[in-house]
């Protein structure tokens, strides 16, 4: 991709959806259900659900006070990384719970438990073949992303 295709882009319209806690018309946020885990002062996690085919996701609610970069996120909705959540759909949504309009992103659902710092904590010891897996991954991540 060049300089010139970024740009272009970027100048693309940020989508709108025309339904209050709704990404794309599809994608229902409920609000009474927020991930207090994930959750940060950035962004509010929420669990979403695809009314088409009831399959479950996580919405991510942007404060407005944090200035994300849509380029960005069009670019991770359109390409697939590895060990990256995947970027599914996002729009601006009224959102009925701030009574303000948010960047809101739909990504793929996980079990947030199952990280490396709750492995830690659990006390549980890596063998040499997972840490090799993990570093792989995490190599191969930044691979993609650098490209």
């Amino acid at each position: 991709m060049t300089i010139d295709d970024k740009e272009i882009e970027h100048k693309e319209a940020i989508p709108r959806s025309l339904t209050e806690d709704m990404v794309s018309d599809v994608y229902k946020i409920h609000l009474t259900e927020e991930i207090l885990d994930l959750s940060n002062e950035f962004c509010k996690y929420y669990y979403a659900t695809n009314l088409e085919t009831e399959d479950e996701y996580f919405a991510l609610v942007f404060s407005n006070d944090f200035l994300q970069d849509y380029h960005r996120l069009a670019l991770l909705s359109k390409n697939h990384i590895p060990n990256l959540n995947q970027v599914i759909s996002y729009s601006i949504v009224y959102i009925s719970s701030t009574k303000s309009e948010q960047l809101v992103a739909i990504v793929d659902k996980y079990d947030s438990a199952d990280n490396l710092a709750q492995y830690i904590a659990d006390d549980k010891a890596l063998s040499t073949k997972e840490i090799e897996e993990f570093i792989t991954h995490i190599a191969h991540t930044i691979t993609s992303l650098e490209s």
